[in-house]
């Protein structure tokens, strides 16, 4: 028995692919202009006095590190290798921020935590394996003492018995 009757279903699979080429090369030639008018900019610095690079540190730390970034994307752009989660790395983050995917750099971060998650586990275990060392040498040692211990006790009661015998026979 039906409680509603749709009708026929009819399933079509099919596949598309689109292409599309981007003409990145414009954007190589700006980086480039960038990169040589930061090379200005450290050429000039350099020429200064001292005082006057003092005041000018922040700005050329910053200017250094956004420079390093997007020398970093520029490289990943335009390096022929293949990564595992996306041809390009900016295209992996577009991705990631729309379907919360892992990108390239979640995968770099990822891989240098389990590397130190390793490294720490290995010297965990070493500390430990040095610390059971360290107490069975303990544990020994002790038991030494305690061995020590009871030979001195026996020799301080034989030495007991043996004053009091003296001390019995003076006495009598």
């Amino acid at each position: 028995m039906n409680i509603l009757d749709l009708g026929n279903v009819h399933i079509y699979l099919t596949s598309h692919y689109s292409y599309y080429k981007y003409n990145v090369s414009s954007i190589r030639v700006e980086y480039e202009k960038i990169i040589n008018h930061k090379n200005i900019i450290y050429t000039s610095i350099n020429k200064a006095n001292y005082t006057y690079i003092r005041e000018l540190e922040t700005y050329i730390n910053i200017l250094d590190f956004n420079s390093n970034r997007l020398t970093d994307k520029i490289n990943n752009i335009f390096i022929k290798k293949r990564t595992k989660r996306g041809i390009l790395n900016g295209l992996g983050s577009i991705i990631k921020a729309i379907s919360g995917n892992l990108d390239a750099e979640d995968g770099q971060r990822y891989d240098k935590l389990f590397e130190k998650i390793n490294r720490n586990q290995h010297t965990l275990q070493t500390q430990n394996l040095e610390n059971i060392r360290l107490n069975k040498k303990m544990i020994t040692k002790f038991n030494n003492q305690i061995e020590n211990i009871k030979h001195n006790e026996l020799v301080l009661k034989s030495r007991i018995l043996q004053m009091e015998g003296i001390l019995k026979e003076t006495m009598d």
